[in-house]
């Protein structure tokens, strides 16, 4: 199934792994969540906190998306190879998963005040820091 994938995207001319092309989606929407929570906090801007939530839940679905396709990219372009730096990111993609979707639990009470919902952007941004460490570190070497 993922070779037909490839192979149609080479007949188009793209060759590349696909995982780069989608994988800024959910580290965004987890850096983007905490900037806009921290603003919205100090601001009380309700519309703000909207949309963090919303980034939550973009977040939630991205995920997912974006580590089937890393897994493939693995599969294709890897070999399956054991990695430590994969395993990590796809343990932590996990993590990522539980946290957003707890977010999204949590921000159906209120975003604003809510400490609980704060400690689980702050834990977004976290993992999705390492999980963009660790594919640097893949990427380039360290």
């Amino acid at each position: 199934m993922t070779e037909f994938i490839y192979l149609m995207l080479e007949k188009v001319g793209y060759t590349h792994p696909l995982h780069p092309a989608v994988v800024h989606m959910p580290i965004a929407a987890a850096i983007f969540a905490l900037l806009a929570l921290l603003y919205s906090r100090s601001s009380k801007n309700e519309r703000i906190a909207d949309t963090v939530y919303h980034l939550q839940v973009f977040g939630l679905i991205f995920t997912p998306i974006t580590m089937f396709v890393g897994y493939m990219d693995w599969q294709q372009f890897y070999g399956g190879a054991s990695d430590f730096h994969i395993t990590a990111k796809i343990i932590l993609g996990f993590v990522l998963i539980v946290c957003f979707a707890a977010n999204v639990l949590l921000g159906r009470e209120g975003v604003l005040e809510n400490k609980k919902f704060l400690g689980g952007t702050v834990a977004c941004f976290l993992v999705a820091i390492a999980i963009g460490f660790l594919g640097g570190e893949l990427q380039y070497g360290g």
